[in-house]
């Protein structure tokens, strides 16, 4: 799966979780969610860990424009009120094998031009990182220096 969709894996530290930045950013999404909604008690925490797993998967990243769920599926991901009440089994028992592998290379199309999307938003995200970063580095006027006799604050 990671090779057909371009992902490249790599291995951290179990004991420095510094090194994984975006997982540790998960986390830190998923402890607020378990802190607004278990009990006093905090024992039912893992009632809820589904169910925030899933908001996170459909919601869509500030670099990709684009939920997890439907850069990996190829589809918005559906919620109970989504779904039709008319929903009988039979009504697929009519479609043919040539439908469904239609559908699943449309599926795949269109995952793979929103996998193209999400790589370019992401490459216009890091650089508008890197020229926030520039700025900062640098300083509201320009690049820092010190002359001699200059006063400064230092700790010790």
């Amino acid at each position: 799966m990671c090779k057909k969709l371009g992902i490249q894996r790599s291995f951290t530290s179990p004991y420095h979780p510094q090194t994984n930045g975006l997982t540790e950013n998960t986390n830190k999404s998923i402890k607020r969610a378990l802190r607004k909604l278990v009990d006093d008690s905090a024992t039912n925490w893992d009632e809820f860990l589904g169910d925030i797993v899933f908001s996170l998967r459909r919601k869509p990243k500030m670099t990709t424009k684009l939920s997890p769920y439907r850069l990996l599926y190829g589809f918005e991901a559906r919620v109970p009120d989504q779904v039709s009440d008319n929903y009988t089994p039979t009504d697929f028992e009519e479609l043919n094998e040539e439908y469904y592998k239609e559908y699943i290379m449309k599926i795949e199309a269109r995952r793979d031009a929103e996998t193209k999307l999400a790589i370019s938003n992401i490459s216009k995200a890091q650089e508008k990182q890197q020229i926030q970063y520039a700025k900062t580095k640098t300083g509201k006027h320009g690049e820092i220096t010190f002359k001699v006799n200059n006063i400064q604050l230092s700790c010790y």
